[in-house]
C-alpha cells in the first residue's frame, strides 16, 4: 500500500531523480484510533450481551410457571440481535487490525521537480493522470496514480500527514501544473472508471 523505507534508495539513473522536494509521511494516528473504538465497540457488545442473557434469566426465573406464549422466540430474537451486531463489531475490529498491521511510519508519497516516488522513482512523463476514489463503508478516499502503460498505484488520503489540498497543490507546483487531484469526486462519489474515460490517454 506505501513504500517500505527499505526501497527508498533506488539504484542506478533513477536515484539521481528530484523526487522528494515534498516528503508526504504516513500518519498511523486515525488508523490506530479507528482500531481503539473498534475494540470498545467489541467490549461494549460482549457487556451488552452479557447483561442481556443475565435480565432474560431473571424474567425466566421469576416467571417460570407462567411464562406467556412465544417467550422463547422474544429470548431468541432479541440475543441473536445482540450476537449480530457483536460479530459486525468484531469483523470490524478485525479489518481495523489488518489496516494498522500494514501502515508504517516514513514515507507514504514523495513529490519532486522530476516525478513521485510511490513504491520507486516515477517521472511526470510515466504519469498519465492522479485520480481520487471515494470512500466506501467507512474507509478512506484513496489517491490512485494511472500510469501511461496502465498501471495503477493506491494510497489511502486518511493516512498521510498532509491533506488532499496540500498533496495537490504539490503535485501541480512541482509538475509545473501538468497534472494534480481533482477532489471533487469525493463529493460527487464519481468512480475512478468514469474519472478515466475524462482523462486523455
Amino acid at each position: 500500500m506505501v513504500a517500505p523505507a527499505s526501497r527508498l534508495n533506488p539504484p542506478g539513473k533513477l536515484a539521481a531523480m528530484d523526487v522528494l522536494s515534498y516528503p508526504v509521511l504516513v500518519d498511523p494516528a486515525p488508523a490506530v484510533a479507528r482500531w481503539r473504538l473498534q475494540r470498545r465497540r467489541v467490549v461494549w457488545r460482549v457487556v451488552s450481551l452479557v447483561i442481556s442473557v443475565l435480565v432474560w434469566a431473571v424474567i425466566w426465573w421469576l416467571n417460570q410457571a407462567n411464562l406467556w406464549p412465544g417467550f422463547w422466540w422474544v429470548v431468541g430474537i432479541s440475543l441473536g440481535i445482540t450476537v449480530a451486531f457483536l460479530v459486525g463489531s468484531i469483523v470490524g475490529l478485525v479489518l481495523a487490525r489488518r489496516t494498522v498491521n500494514a501502515l508504517h511510519e516514513g514515507l507514504a508519497l514523495g513529490v519532486g521537480r522530476d516525478g513521485i516516488f510511490l513504491d520507486g522513482p516515477v517521472p511526470w512523463s510515466a504519469i498519465r493522470a492522479f485520480l481520487v476514489k471515494p470512500p466506501r463503508r467507512g474507509r478512506s478516499a484513496t489517491l490512485v496514480v494511472v500510469s501511461k502503460a496502465g498501471t495503477w498505484r493506491t494510497l489511502p488520503l486518511q493516512w498521510l500527514d498532509q491533506t488532499p489540498a496540500a498533496v495537490d497543490n504539490a503535485v501541480r507546483a512541482l509538475s509545473g501544473n501538468r497534472l494534480g487531484l481533482d477532489l471533487a469526486p469525493i463529493d460527487r462519489n464519481i468512480s475512478v472508471e468514469q474519472q478515466l474515460q475524462l482523462v486523455a490517454p
